[in-house]
């Protein structure tokens, strides 16, 4: 890593970052992802398919809109 000038990152950074993004950025399916990541097993992929404090505000704003729009739909 240090050669790419990011002395800090260890390869299982990049990894992690991979499976974060290909699983809650481009909607790949966790099966895909741990085919293309090399994971064999669950619980290896779920240390790495780690969820960022974004994702879960993205998350309950996703939650809030859905609860509004069934609020609404029962006003009418």
């Amino acid at each position: 890593m240090k050669l790419a000038g990011a002395p800090d990152l260890l390869f299982h950074d990049l990894r992690r970052s991979a499976v974060r993004n290909m699983v809650e950025k481009i909607k790949m399916s966790e099966k895909r992802a741990m085919v293309i990541s090399g994971h064999r097993t669950r619980s290896c992929f779920d240390r790495y398919h780690i969820v960022s404090l974004d994702d879960i505000q993205e998350s309950g704003e996703k939650m809030d809109r859905w609860v509004k729009e069934q609020r609404s739909d029962k006003e009418d």
